[in-house]
């Protein structure tokens, strides 16, 4: 499973030789963050594999067609569609207007994000996307599904959207986030190379930083909190701040040791 490290813009440079990003959508040329903005341009301009989110967890959801124009304007490989938070009928609703106001333009690859109120709610908004949309796109997996179904609430939710719809195995997923603990991701890279649900691609999180920002190490417990993060500059310990993101991304890489 590949890797995205989120930091704030002062700490980007510890991810600058990685080759899997994500950046946030409601930052990219917001004031301030003028060297967030030139870093993922320069990876993009790399041909390094970047992604931007469209913030909603952040709180500052943007409109799709702004999502769009800074999308193009970076030149990222992928761009996450418009979605309402737990809600299923809402995020279709969202989804089925945005990808209409973005037939006529050009935009990036998508990756669409299913909601729902309750896991069984997720799976029947992912059918239901995978089942209406014949272009290409990525499934994105909330992280909220740990909330709503414990621990392994997304390993539960692609186990069962395999069974319900088997053509899903053809998807690419992509984890948003990891709310609770790094063990989630050992579990789930494990069964996606056992073929349990479609393809995991990869993983973004702060969570390596969240640690750090707590003076701790990173490990299997639960993340030590999930106040706000200020983008613009955090000061933390530097040097635990590069192990954690070293033992991150070999929590999520079963052909590694973990933690």
């Amino acid at each position: 499973m590949k890797v995205a490290t989120i930091v704030p813009q002062n700490y980007l440079g510890l991810t600058k030789n990685d080759d899997y990003f994500m950046c946030l959508g409601n930052l990219i040329g917001a004031p301030g963050m003028e060297e967030y903005t030139k870093f993922f341009k320069q990876r993009c301009e790399e041909g390094k594999f970047v992604m931007m989110d469209n913030g909603l967890i952040e709180g500052d959801p943007r409109p799709i067609a702004e999502l769009a124009q800074k999308a193009l304007a970076l030149g990222v490989s992928e761009m996450v569609m418009t979605d309402v938070f737990c809600d299923k009928d809402k995020t279709l609703a969202a989804i089925d207007k945005g990808v209409n106001e973005l037939r006529p333009v050009e935009h990036p690859k998508l990756m669409l994000v299913p909601q729902g109120s309750t896991v069984e709610e997720w799976v029947e908004c992912a059918h239901e996307l995978i089942m209406r949309y014949r272009f290409e796109f990525t499934l994105g997996i909330p992280k909220v599904l740990v909330k709503l179904g414990g621990r392994d609430g997304r390993a539960l939710a692609l186990t069962e959207l395999m069974e319900r719809c088997p053509v899903a195995t053809h998807k690419e997923c992509h984890l948003l986030g990891c709310w609770t603990t790094p063990l989630e991701l050992t579990i789930i890279d494990k069964m996606s190379k056992q073929g349990h649900f479609p393809p995991v691609r990869g993983v973004d999180s702060a969570m390596p930083f969240v640690y750090a920002r707590a003076g701790r190490k990173i490990n299997s417990q639960d993340r030590p909190d999930s106040a706000p993060i200020n983008f613009e500059k955090t000061a933390v310990n530097p040097f635990l701040l590069r192990y954690n993101v070293y033992q991150w991304r070999r929590a999520a890489d079963v052909s590694r040791r973990y933690l």
